[in-house]
């Protein structure tokens, strides 16, 4: 089952989604992000 956490930090709403305690999603201000921001965290993307 899929797990919402939504934050803001300077101004920006963040939504992540987690599934099986993988990340599936990243909306930042209601644009979709995932990539970007798995890059930014360090992680590598297929």
């Amino acid at each position: 089952m899929a797990e919402p956490h939504s934050f803001r930090s300077n101004g920006q709403e963040t939504i992540e989604v987690e599934e099986d305690g993988h990340l599936r999603s990243v909306t930042i201000n209601g644009r979709e992000h995932l990539k970007l921001y798995l890059i930014i965290k360090g992680n590598q993307v297929s």
